[in-house]
């Protein structure tokens, strides 16, 4: 399991669609039977945003296309870790902006009841300067 902390992520692409239903989504709530995402914390909206970096930078690390939601197949843009399982934390509102919580924890920490021991957070500015998140 790779935990992503991004602008969230489109359950309904086929390279992350399961066709037994999405999973839960809180804090508290993973399920690591789910084919693809097995943890979804919506911390700003539930949802990726309209430029869908979150599904980008999901399906780079683990993506891996099953049409049907169930059956996989090699796909053209398959992830580097096609067999892996995702844990989201969503922090991208509508705009596209991210929003992070006052305690890094809150972020760092999802899927590791899951089994996660990785974390990809590939955000950043349309700044060149180190902004109030660069040491978060």
């Amino acid at each position: 399991v790779v935990s992503v902390s991004d602008t969230g992520i489109d359950l309904d692409n086929c390279y992350f669609w399961d066709a037994t239903g999405e999973v839960g989504k809180g804090f508290f709530k993973s399920d690591i039977t789910r084919r693809k995402v097995v943890q979804y914390v919506p911390y700003t909206d539930g949802f990726d945003s309209l430029y869908g970096h979150g599904t980008h930078v999901c399906g780079t690390v683990a993506g891996h296309r099953a049409e049907d939601g169930n059956t996989e197949s090699t796909g053209m843009a398959d992830g580097i870790a096609k067999d892996a399982k995702l844990a989201i934390f969503d922090i991208g509102n509508t705009g596209g902006e991210i929003v992070l919580p006052l305690v890094t924890a809150a972020y760092l920490t999802t899927g590791r009841s899951s089994g996660s021991r990785l974390h990809s957070a590939s955000w950043g500015s349309d700044s060149n300067s180190y902004g109030i998140y660069a040491n978060a």
